[in-house]
């Protein structure tokens, strides 16, 4: 019988690395990797925390989109805002690449600004439960304010010099449920379609994975090792690992 661990995930890119003369016999990793979530465009994670000997990195690599690199036990990562939200960082010990999943932060930065001469500016909405934010004055007569957000769509208004307003410089609005309206922001996409429904299937040497809509991407992943499919419109398949098999 055949054992095999997988996860699937759904990609914007595909970023997978040739099995053609991989050995997978060696395993520097105990057990599945953790999955990195990174909680801000950059951050650094601790080598030790996957390795038992980071001395054996060789080189530290990843998917599209996504930058790295290392030293001193460290692995400095960052996401660029045209980043898909899933990656795969890879760790080359010995000529192997061990592959760590990898989730950009959802946030999106969103700048807002307003004119006027106004002695304060703040807002308040879904973002910050309704709780008023300074907004700071960086030239006279402009008012900005830079938040990081999950993607969604926010009510909110702008309260000048404790008056509360319309944010004159969106004209979507929503209604606010007491006969009034509110700013309406959409940050980021919001997704209403399902996800693909997949059918995997096993031989001895290979697994396929049929889908019943259109996937943007499919990654599979064995043990901690990232593998190449080989794939039409409705159907990826994957050479299962000897390791596989025992």
């Amino acid at each position: 019988m055949v054992r095999l661990i997988f996860s699937v995930i759904i990609l914007f890119f595909v970023g997978c690395t040739s099995e053609k003369g991989r050995d997978f016999s060696g395993q520097e990793i105990q057990g599945l990797a953790s999955v990195i979530r990174m909680n801000a465009p950059a951050v650094k994670i601790v080598a030790a925390d996957y390795f038992s000997n980071t001395e054996l990195i060789d080189s530290v690599t990843c998917s599209r989109g996504f930058s790295v690199s290392f030293s001193e036990g460290m692995i400095a990562l960052s996401a660029a805002d045209t980043a898909p939200h899933m990656g795969v960082v890879n760790c080359w010990l010995k000529g192997l690449s061990y592959d760590i999943v990898c989730f950009k932060s959802k946030k999106q930065a969103v700048h807002f600004s307003l004119k006027s001469t106004a002695k304060k500016v703040q807002i308040a909405g879904e973002m910050n439960n309704w709780s008023p934010q300074k907004f700071e004055q960086t030239a006279p007569g402009l008012w900005t304010l830079d938040l990081s957000m999950d993607p969604g769509k926010y009510q909110y208004q702008l309260v000048v010099d404790d008056v509360w307003q319309l944010d004159p410089g969106n004209e979507r609005t929503a209604d606010n449920g007491n006969g009034g309206t509110n700013s309406l922001l959409q940050v980021g996409e919001i997704y209403s379609e399902g996800p693909s429904q997949l059918f995997p299937s096993f031989n001895p040497e290979h697994m396929e994975i049929l889908f019943n809509n259109q996937l943007k991407e499919l990654n599979v992943f064995w043990e901690n090792f990232h593998l190449e499919p080989f794939s039409n419109k409705k159907k990826y398949s994957y050479k299962i690992p000897q390791e596989a098999k025992n």
